[in-house]
C-alpha cells in the first residue's frame, strides 16, 4: 500500500480513537480554538520570510486550554517564487501541510499568585506533505525537478498558557517530533528521459518552546 494511503488511514484510525477516549474521561469539557501566532510576530519584527501563506489553527476539547482531553492542529504553508536570470528563468513553487492530532494531560498550576500560569504535556500523532517544484526555462532548455516528502511518526508536547481574560489565553509550545519519511523526486528536462529517485528513513527535530498560540476558549459545557 503507498505511503500516502497508509497516512490518510492511521490518521483517521488515531483522530476517532482519541476523540472516543477524551469525551467520557472530562467530566468538564471546555472547547477550545487556537491560533498560531507564531508567523504574525516574525512580521512584527521584520524576520525575512519567502512563505506568501502560513498560518495554522486548532481545536482542543478537555479541562481548560492545556488540561486533560485531546487537540487536533493542522497547518499549511505556501509560496510561488520566479528570478529571471539573464534569460533564463527559474520558477519556485512550494506548499507544505502538516496534521498532529493527540492526547493532552496537566500538571496543574505553576507558582503564581492568581494561578493564572497552567502547564500541561501530550503525545501526538503527527503527518504532512512538503512538495517542492522548480522550473527552469531558457531559450533552448527546460527542466523540472519535483519534490514530494510524506512524513508520518510521533511527538511529544509541552504547552504552558497564561490566560489574559476569562475567555483568552496565550501558550507557548515546545516539541520533540520522531516521524518515518518517504521522499521521491523527479528530474525532467527536454535532452533525457525523466529521473526518478526515492529516499526514506527515519528523522527527529527538537522545537524550543517558541512556538506563540492565541486560544479562545468558549463556556465550558
Amino acid at each position: 500500500m503507498p505511503i500516502q494511503n497508509r497516512t490518510h488511514i492511521v490518521t483517521a484510525i488515531f483522530t476517532i480513537a482519541m476523540i472516543a477516549i477524551a469525551a467520557p474521561a472530562c467530566a468538564q469539557v471546555s472547547n477550545s480554538l487556537w491560533l498560531d501566532l507564531t508567523p504574525m510576530t516574525r512580521n512584527i519584527l521584520g524576520a525575512e520570510t519567502e512563505l506568501s501563506t502560513d498560518f495554522s489553527v486548532g481545536w482542543s476539547a478537555g479541562e481548560g486550554i492545556v488540561g486533560k482531553g485531546w487537540r487536533v492542529l493542522g497547518g499549511y504553508t505556501a509560496s510561488s517564487d520566479e528570478n529571471d536570470n539573464f534569460g533564463t528563468s527559474i520558477e519556485t513553487t512550494l506548499f507544505d501541510i502538516d496534521f498532529r492530532a493527540g492526547r493532552r494531560w496537566s500538571t496543574g498550576a505553576l507558582t503564581s499568585p492568581d494561578e493564572r500560569w497552567q502547564a500541561g504535556w501530550g503525545v501526538d500523532l503527527i503527518c504532512g506533505l512538503d512538495h517542492l517544484d522548480t522550473r527552469t526555462l531558457a531559450t533552448s532548455f527546460e527542466a523540472t525537478n519535483s519534490t514530494d516528502m510524506y512524513r508520518i511518526g510521533t511527538g511529544a508536547v509541552a504547552t504552558a498558557a497564561y490566560q489574559l481574560s476569562s475567555h483568552f489565553n496565550l501558550a507557548i509550545e515546545g516539541r520533540f517530533d520522531a516521524w518515518y519519511v518517504y521522499d521521491k523526486t523527479v528530474v525532467d528536462d527536454n535532452f533525457s528521459e525523466p529521473n526518478t529517485s526515492v529516499d526514506e528513513g527515519w528523522a527527529s527535530s527538537l522545537t524550543p518552546p517558541v512556538q506563540l498560540f492565541l486560544c479562545y476558549q468558549f463556556a465550558s459545557k
